[in-house]
């Protein structure tokens, strides 16, 4: 009886680890990969956090195998092309390409039209219509053993700010599953894309 008790524990203790222990590891560096879609924008913004952490930028319309065992990425941009691979994170058709990671957290994009976009969070909705609005998402995968860290904002330069937050807030994804976030700024020029120029931002909601 006592044996089949320690046996049980053990099993328990085993899970416990796999969801526990990477998330009190949680750390990007050089062996990442940058995922951006081929927008010049998002090609700019891809190459901050590069900058940032030395990680392989890829194009999510190349040939790359995004389920790759260990592998872990950031997602830089909000396009169809994403979505099309992940419905879970970003609502467009339902062709499921790309792994849903085991601790994704319940939020999402919803893009019915352009008119009816908004952010879907268990603290309440935030409709694009309001605010230019980013999402940042830190998840894990246990059967694959990766990291998958989502940046989408609605406009270009929202993006970047999601960026930014990552590049020199990490401790905010260590602490959060879900970051919504308000770019306040206005246009940036592709010149001028330094993750200085994307400070005007503001924490919403996180979770």
């Amino acid at each position: 009886m006592k044996r089949a008790v320690l046996i049980t524990i053990g099993v328990i203790a085993v899970v416990a680890i796999a969801y526990v222990y990477p998330a009190t590891t949680f750390s990007i560096d050089e062996g990442w990969w940058i995922v951006r879609y081929s927008d010049q924008y998002d090609i700019e913004t891809a190459k901050l956090l590069q900058a940032q952490y030395g990680a392989t930028i890829l194009d999510i319309e190349g040939d790359d195998d995004f389920n790759t065992f260990g592998q872990s990425f950031i997602f830089i941009g909000g396009s169809k092309a994403f979505s099309e691979l992940a419905p879970w994170a970003e609502e467009w058709p339902p062709d499921l390409i790309l792994t849903k990671p085991t601790t994704h957290p319940n939020v999402r994009i919803i893009i019915y039209t352009w008119d009816t976009a908004y952010i879907e969070t268990p603290k309440g909705d935030f409709e694009m219509a309001d605010g230019d609005y980013g999402l940042i998402t830190r998840s894990y995968d246990v059967q694959l053993r990766r990291w998958i860290v989502l940046c989408i904002g609605w406009s270009a330069e929202c993006t970047a700010a999601g960026a930014r937050i990552i590049a020199m807030q990490p401790d905010l994804l260590k602490q959060h599953s879900w970051i919504v976030y308000e770019w306040q700024g206005g246009a940036v020029a592709p010149s001028e894309w330094t993750l200085q120029a994307f400070s005007n931002y503001e924490i919403i909601e996180s979770g």
